[in-house]
């Protein structure tokens, strides 16, 4: 089914009408797979942020945006939320765009 939500911004607003809801985190990949399972390329990570802060409300509805960081190879990821960037390991240009996918190498 397809709600017509295709953004952060737009789920935080979906969500501060409903009345069951007072937070909402969103979180993705924070590296970039492939086109079938795209994850994160970096200035989404930047739209995130901008669109959870902007729809935050203060004591009323709170906005999370995050990533899931972690690895597969030993099969643990966490959701980390308040980082300002986008920590990541893709260097030099890919199939995430012409340049390197973080703000944060690790």
């Amino acid at each position: 089914m397809t709600t017509g939500y295709f953004t952060p911004g737009d789920n935080y607003n979906y969500a501060k009408g409903s009345y069951h809801m007072d937070f909402l985190g969103i979180s993705e990949h924070n590296h970039y797979t492939a086109a079938n399972n795209p994850g994160m390329r970096l200035p989404r990570y930047a739209m995130g942020l901008h669109q959870a802060d902007t729809a935050n409300n203060n004591g009323t509805f709170i906005c999370m945006y995050g990533q899931e960081w972690g690895t597969n190879a030993d099969g643990g990821h966490v959701i980390v939320y308040g980082v300002p960037d986008l920590l990541g390991w893709e260097t030099g240009a890919g199939a995430w765009g012409g340049s390197n996918n973080y703000n944060a190498f690790c």
